[in-house]
């Protein structure tokens, strides 16, 4: 058993706050107890420390693509292409995310491939499966994949997923994101681009009035960037019970702006954070796209930033038992240089595992 006084611990709560507090851990790592106040002979530490984080978005089979610039999305898609097939990063990309402090995650595949990489690096989360294809054998072969997860190993596992509305069509979309009784919100892009908004207003219409007629708009959707969603998609969000993680740092590069996240904010949808892929984003440390946040919203309390890191973003990822400190939970803890919130939005801290 271990006994360690945090004088800065990050305890969830909606916005999470920073308290004084001692805890007792078992040799696994597991919270035993947790007492208010720092106590005389423990081991003392004045940093402030954190959970594991969530990162609900990556694509780490692109880990070895470098990051592209392109006047738009389509070219840039088409840039990120002329690099592949890329060289496998196989466990190092995963290894990578461990050693930035991240417990959960949420990664993309198109080989479906990623789950072990998680597993041996110590990882918690789920591969999203991506499928493709609009064509009518494409279509029909999508109809086939059964909707259920794969176990990969401990706290991983694989489930099917659509990437978008207008690269695996209307039928793939309903069958690959039918709810599924024990499924975590399944992945799908959405808004990220204005070449997307332009196609469905051409075509069928608004994105989250589509996912509706398709049943698929609603707490086991995880939707992925949304910058250009409006208000109507706000509340239809709202009203299903829909959830939107956020990559800053990708959408600025590849799109030129950010959601409205305040609105996102106010209006309630459970949110989380992502980094999205080297391709688009200079590193997968999710506490660097707080900065960005912070620099365009500056209205917003540092404290929410974090929350999205951790408890709030393992929430709306579906990551029950990650990102929080409670007991019976695993928190695996992290010193960070800074003493609260506020100073993660002049950069990405130096982390060390604390237990």
């Amino acid at each position: 058993m271990t006994a360690l006084s945090l004088a800065r611990l990050w305890l969830p709560h909606d916005g999470g706050s920073v308290v004084a507090a001692t805890i007792t851990l078992s040799e696994d790592g597991t919270l035993q107890t947790i007492a208010p106040g720092v106590t005389p002979g423990c081991t003392t530490v004045d940093e402030l420390v954190v959970p594991g984080l969530i990162n609900a978005h990556t694509h780490l089979e692109l880990d070895a693509v470098p990051t592209v610039t392109a006047p738009n999305f389509l070219d840039w898609w088409a840039a990120v292409r002329a690099h592949l097939p890329a060289p496998d990063p196989g466990e190092a990309a995963a290894q990578g995310l461990a050693a930035l402090g991240c417990a959960w995650v949420g990664d993309v595949s198109n080989g479906g491939h990623t789950g072990p990489w998680l597993v041996a690096a110590g990882l918690a989360g789920v591969v999203h499966h991506e499928r493709l294809g609009t064509d009518a054998d494409a279509v029909a072969a999508l109809l086939r994949v059964p909707v259920r997860a794969d176990v990969i190993g401990d706290g991983v596992a694989r489930w099917p997923t659509a990437h978008a509305l207008f690269s695996t069509g209307a039928e793939g979309v309903a069958h690959l994101l039918a709810p599924t009784p024990g499924r975590p919100p399944a992945s799908l892009h959405l808004g990220e681009s204005v070449d997307e908004a332009e196609f469905l207003a051409s075509g069928s219409g608004r994105h989250a009035a589509l996912l509706d007629a398709l049943g698929v708009l609603g707490p086991g959707l995880l939707a992925v960037h949304g910058v250009f969603l409006d208000d109507r998609d706000r509340r239809d969000f709202v009203r299903t019970g829909a959830r939107l993680c956020l990559c800053p740092r990708s959408n600025l590069h590849v799109a030129g702006r950010l959601p409205d996240v305040p609105a996102w904010l106010a209006a309630g949808v459970p949110l989380a954070l992502g980094t999205d892929s080297r391709a688009s984003c200079e590193d997968l440390d999710v506490l660097a796209e707080i900065p960005v946040l912070a620099a365009a919203f500056p209205e917003v309390d540092a404290a929410v930033w974090l929350a999205l890191a951790t408890h709030r973003g393992a929430r709306a990822a579906g990551a029950l038992g990650y990102g929080t400190v409670a007991v019976g939970t695993r928190p695996q803890l992290w010193r960070l240089a800074a003493h609260g919130p506020h100073d993660l939005v002049g950069g990405a801290p130096d982390r060390t595992r604390l237990a």
